[in-house]
């Protein structure tokens, strides 16, 4: 279960790759906590540059990967630990 600093809206840049292109994006989703676990409601893909919502057309499952992946560098706030 996640602390309460992580939960709510966050956005996040990535480098994206494909046989064709290579794009700094954005990534925006949502963290919330429902009977004691965490739900990810991923929001959007967005090249970075030129604001084109892509998200229709990557891979979800490379997506929630680089989410977990974010969500376990997040900093954690002091408070998160009762002190």
């Amino acid at each position: 279960m996640g602390t309460a600093s992580m939960y709510g809206r966050h956005v996040f840049e990535t480098e994206l790759n494909c046989d064709w292109m290579t794009a700094d994006v954005l990534i925006t989703f949502n963290l919330s906590n429902e009977d004691l676990h965490d739900v990810v409601d991923t929001e959007s893909v967005v090249i970075k540059e030129t604001g084109h919502n892509i998200s229709r057309f990557v891979n979800w499952g490379y997506i929630d990967d680089l989410i977990a992946e974010f969500l376990h560098e997040a900093d954690y706030h002091v408070s998160d630990h009762g002190n």
